[in-house]
């Protein structure tokens, strides 16, 4: 058996990797308390198509007609959520089912708050994603301290899983377009 010897760069390189926060927190705690960085912003994948999903097909119900970032914020939701699931961080885990359940209430309030208006007849609640977006960005500019940091594009991403998982939606029948998917 072959021992080798790492150098201060080596162990540090790798003490830093977001996969070693908790044997940083458990040796280093006043190094622990600084805020970690949020993981990183992945493009969409080239082949890989979400024109099937519920997320996509709520927007395009809704009349919004480009997609690209959506798909791009959703991924990377989905990245960020697999690695919560994988590495099973309880502060972690507790966090992103909070970030959840905050953002669905965001977007229950504002819906809520359109569907009070006259319907038009075509079912539409014009303003509605955006007006939501602009919470989701306002609420990630404020300088509240996070367990679970994370990216714009991560958080307007767990809106759109908050979609996909057909609790919520951009027009006023979202739970039509919810049972149309499923079927």
């Amino acid at each position: 058996m072959r021992i080798g010897l790492w150098d201060r760069t080596e162990l540090e390189g790798l003490l830093l990797t977001p996969d070693a926060t908790e044997l940083r927190a458990a040796f280093f705690p006043a190094q622990a308390a600084r805020v970690a960085a949020p993981p990183p912003v992945l493009d969409l994948p080239d082949d890989v198509t979400y024109e099937d999903m519920l997320f996509i097909k709520q927007l395009i119900a809704a009349q919004i007609h480009e997609h690209g970032s959506a798909q791009q914020q959703f991924v990377n939701a989905e990245v960020l959520s697999r690695e919560v699931a994988d590495k099973r961080v309880a502060e972690h885990v507790l966090a992103l089912q909070a970030e959840r359940s905050d953002l669905r209430s965001i977007w229950e309030d504002r819906y809520n708050r359109f569907c009070a208006k006259p319907d038009a007849g075509d079912g539409l609640l014009p303003e509605l994603h955006s007006d939501v977006m602009e919470a989701i960005e306002r609420r990630h500019d404020s300088t509240r301290v996070e367990v679970l940091p994370m990216h714009l594009v991560h958080r307007k991403g767990t809106m759109h899983q908050v979609v996909e998982d057909g609790r919520a939606g951009w027009i006023r029948d979202f739970r039509k377009v919810t049972e149309a998917h499923h079927e």
